[in-house]
């Protein structure tokens, strides 16, 4: 609703490694997120996976 203050959990769930690289030659893989997302009352308002593309250590 609006005037709500809401507040985002994200959580790890995995970690993907797919293998490739990035076209400068850096390792990349993939890690999947969930998130959870409350209003002031602790009210669950949405709840979703997302997917990051992230750099590799070396």
């Amino acid at each position: 609703m609006v005037g709500d203050t809401i507040r985002a959990r994200l959580t790890c769930k995995r970690k993907i490694d797919q293998g490739r690289t990035s076209p400068d030659g850096h390792p990349q893989g993939v890690v999947m997120w969930d998130v959870a997302v409350t209003n002031q009352n602790d009210e669950l308002v949405a709840s979703y996976d997302i997917l990051t593309l992230v750099a590799k250590r070396q």
